[in-house]
C-alpha cells in the first residue's frame, strides 16, 4: 500500500555524546513482518504509529560524538 510509506530527507546533524552517524548500504526489507506489523497482526508488538520498519542494515560510520 503506497499511503503506508513516505520518503523524509532531514539534514544530518553532528551526533551528541554516545551517539553516531552511519551512512547505510544496504538495508533489509522484511515484506512479510514489516507487513504484520503495520496491520497491527504481531499480537506481542504494540506499536504505535509512525515507527519505522526494519532492522537489518549495512553502513560505514561517518562520525562519532564525543
Amino acid at each position: 500500500m503506497r499511503a503506508a510509506l513516505e520518503i523524509v530527507e532531514v539534514p544530518i546533524l553532528e551526533p551528541a555524546v554516545n551517539e553516531v552517524v552511519i551512512r547505510n548500504k544496504f538495508a533489509g526489507v522484511n515484506g512479510g513482518f514489516d507487513t504484520l506489523l503495520r496491520r497491527g497482526d504481531v499480537p506481542y508488538v504494540k506499536l504505535t504509529p509512525p515507527f519505522d520498519l526494519g532492522i537489518e542494515a549495512v553502513g560505514e560510520i561517518l562520525a562519532v560524538g564525543g
